[in-house]
């Protein structure tokens, strides 16, 4: 995914960004060569947790896919492209991420799910 960093914040020797995709602003924790503000860089998304049906993933009808903050949580809306084993491949926009969840069985292929999380990781592709 393309994202354009908008600020830098330094946590427990972590690095932690806001960034602004074609699918919106998101915030999450930065891994690979350390990012400047208002430099462009592609991404792999990856979030840092299992997800749990009814908790911090749900079904959602009608919602075009987005990426949005609030209060300091990332909220990720996206469609299932595939299940397989105790994951999820979901797509974003252009992008996919591969996600661990709880209750597999409550989701469909062709689905759109809404996700929030405090633990995006997003893994600079030096490119």
């Amino acid at each position: 995914m393309k994202v354009k960093i908008i600020e830098i914040n330094n946590i427990d020797d972590k690095i932690k960004v806001t960034f602004l995709s074609e699918l919106g602003e998101g915030l999450g924790y930065w891994q690979g060569t350390n990012p400047e503000i208002n430099n462009t860089y592609f991404v792999e998304l990856d979030i840092q947790e299992t997800l749990v049906f009814g908790n911090n993933i749900s079904k959602i009808l009608n919602h075009p896919n987005s990426i949005l903050i609030s209060d300091e949580i990332t909220t990720i809306i996206g469609k299932i492209e595939f299940i397989e084993d105790n994951c999820i491949i979901l797509r974003i926009g252009k992008s996919i991420i591969i996600i661990e969840v709880d209750k597999l069985q409550e989701f469909n292929q062709g689905e759109t799910v809404l996700i929030t999380t405090e633990r995006l990781l997003l893994i600079d592709m030096n490119f």
